[in-house]
């Protein structure tokens, strides 16, 4: 069985937090199309293990939200087109080779 699930990246929100995993971190919640499914979540971590701009960043799925932590190094930009590319892996990944439960 495949799976139609499609979630999209819609924008960066404006709430930002500190976070106490490195000096000076900070995590912001990118706003997803819709709230994942687990099957999408479960994919979307093992995408993310895979690749090393994501592997070490920590990323968490809040609801319809990506919780990622940012350093003040980081650049938006790149962070959210990383983002991007994990989120399209995933759903190309779940279209063709869905995840067993």
């Amino acid at each position: 069985m495949h799976s139609n699930e499609r979630i999209e990246l819609i924008e960066v929100d404006s709430y930002i937090q500190p976070d106490n995993s490195a000096p000076r971190a900070h995590a912001i919640y990118v706003i997803l199309s819709t709230v994942p499914s687990d099957e999408w979540q479960r994919m979307f971590e093992y995408v993310c293990s895979l690749k090393v701009a994501t592997r070490r960043r920590l990323i968490t799925i809040v609801n319809d939200r990506l919780r990622v932590v940012i350093r003040p190094t980081d650049h938006l930009e790149t962070v959210f087109r990383q983002l991007q590319e994990a989120v399209a892996t995933t759903n190309e990944r779940l279209a063709t080779h869905p995840a067993s439960d």
